[in-house]
């Protein structure tokens, strides 16, 4: 696997916890997903890019992204692993917290880890398979 294929892997989550965080709609974070691409979260899998929006889309409607939340997904220690020419696996840590007024600390409101299936599609990597703990 080349740098800039593992440089392009890890930028893949900073893009989604980006456009999840601040993009007024959820085309670009649902982009990220294969067509098949699974989003698993809480023991459900949403299968399909139409059914990982809705399953974001009830995340923003709960008030835990997008922009009108204040919330911010930090992702660190990404580790990447080619599995093939045009697959991978990674692993990254993840915070959510929301901002709070001047003077006081943000809040913490999750933290965990994501476990990430890679597949290369016409040149561009994204997420086969994404699972939240």
């Amino acid at each position: 696997m080349s740098a800039a294929d593992l440089d392009g892997l890890r930028d893949l989550g900073t893009r989604f916890a980006l456009y999840v965080d601040e993009d007024t709609d959820l085309d670009r974070a649902v982009g990220l997903f294969t067509e098949d691409g699974v989003w698993e979260i809480a023991g459900q899998a949403h299968t399909g890019r139409e059914n990982v929006r809705a399953c974001l889309q009830g995340a923003r409607d709960a008030g835990f992204s997008g922009p009108a939340a204040g919330t911010r997904h930090l992702v660190a220690n990404t580790l990447v692993e080619a599995t093939g020419p045009d697959t991978a696996t990674g692993r990254s840590q993840w915070l959510l917290v929301r901002g709070a007024p001047p003077g006081e600390p943000p809040v913490l409101l999750g933290t965990g880890a994501y476990t990430d299936t890679y597949r290369r599609v016409d040149g561009r990597w994204l997420f086969a398979h994404r699972t939240v703990s």
